[in-house]
């Protein structure tokens, strides 16, 4: 499967493979009995995906086995991730960009004593999983790679997000040396030039290299894709699925959301037969959603076990839903979060908010 010879997304699948998968889809919509199955495939890709992490960082079991205890013993609210957004600057053009109308060059980004406070705070609220995000965080490579180290000093799981088109090979070795512990890619196609016209020229090449860079260095590689109505309609999403089994990567398929770029674009959501879908993939064990972190169930952890903190301070129950709490330069990381979980909507057994839940999207999310 090599990248120059695929041309269309029929080439990613066997003859009359596409009409197989489509056939189960059709049962999964239509047998009660086979959804219930489905539901058992995915809980148990979730754990299993949840146990390699672990075996692979053991020095997370304290942390997670104590964040349990407080939960289901002591009644205590516990973080398990906070999104550390290092740059809202970008060297691409998604038309998805969550953070477009956050970026703001007229601020000032937090300095680096400030990123060190706010983790220090997360980790006394329970946090030991942190994904530094953006824009792109590549921008500020020395930022990233002293926060990783300092993360990893206090034995944290250090995710990166990053679109690849700054990574190099004696970077990413840079960044596992610092103690990255995964790496995580967008991939807007499994065809080139669809994915190449929404970022830039050579980026699916890049993340082609970079997925083999990580392998020798133990970097686990997730490709993060959006669901959206084009990709579900023409076989390009479950092209996704095919290409990560082949790379032996993780494929996470984010919701489409009303927020940053796609702000007030109500058209962009799923319908119901397209959540059916998003919901039957789960069901490929290289597949996952971010709402399979949650410590207990399969639901949206904004606010309850994951934040996120914005290049200049601002805190947001999570970086898809830009409504700001307060600013961490004004008041402490645990008294934001309180704020947040007096709106009763985190306190709802839902999946995505900004994507799932129309009554939180009109409400907080959508233009009045």
């Amino acid at each position: 499967m090599e990248t120059e010879k695929i041309q269309r997304i029929s080439d990613f699948f066997k003859p009359g493979e596409i009409e197989k998968y489509e056939k189960n889809f059709s049962l999964y919509t239509q047998s009660a009995f086979y959804r219930k199955y489905c539901q058992f495939r995915f809980s148990f890709n979730r754990i299993g995906q949840t146990l390699k992490i672990i075996a692979e960082n053991p020095y997370l079991i304290p942390k997670i086995l104590k964040n349990y205890f407080d939960k289901f013993f002591m009644g205590k609210q516990r973080l398990r991730s906070l999104e550390i957004a290092v740059e809202y600057n970008c060297n691409s053009k998604c038309d998805q960009c969550s953070c477009r109308l956050a970026y703001d060059p007229s601020k000032k980004r937090l300095t680096m004593a400030e990123f060190k406070n706010i983790i220090d705070q997360a980790r006394a609220m329970g946090a030991f999983q942190f994904c530094l995000t953006g824009g792109e965080p590549l921008l500020q490579l020395n930022d990233v790679l002293e926060i990783t180290k300092y993360l990893r000093s206090k034995k944290c799981y250090v995710h990166l997000c990053s679109n690849g088109l700054l990574m190099t090979e004696e970077t990413l070795k840079k960044l596992a040396e610092a103690g990255l512990s995964s790496l995580e890619m967008g991939l807007d196609s499994a065809l080139p030039e669809i994915h190449d016209d929404n970022r830039r020229e050579n980026g699916y090449t890049k993340i082609m290299q970079e997925i083999e860079w990580a392998r020798p260095l133990k970097i686990r590689v997730t490709l993060n894709t959006i669901s959206t109505h084009e990709k579900i309609k023409n076989h390009d999403l479950l092209a996704l699925v095919k290409l990560a089994q082949t790379k032996k990567v993780n494929l996470q398929i984010t919701p489409p959301c009303v927020t940053g770029a796609w702000k007030n674009r109500i058209e962009i959501l799923m319908n119901d037969k397209e959540k059916q879908y998003f919901w039957w993939l789960m069901k490929f064990s290289s597949v996952r959603t971010d709402m399979y972190s949650s410590l207990t169930t399969v639901r949206c952890p904004a606010a309850r076990e994951k934040i996120g903190v914005q290049p200049y301070g601002d805190v947001v129950s999570c970086p898809l839903i830009q409504v700001i709490y307060g600013n961490v330069k004004n008041e402490s990381l645990e008294q934001i979060v309180e704020k947040m979980l007096k709106n009763p909507f985190y306190s709802k057994t839902a999946f995505c908010l900004p994507a799932f839940e129309k009554e939180f999207i009109e409400k907080y999310l959508m233009d009045k």
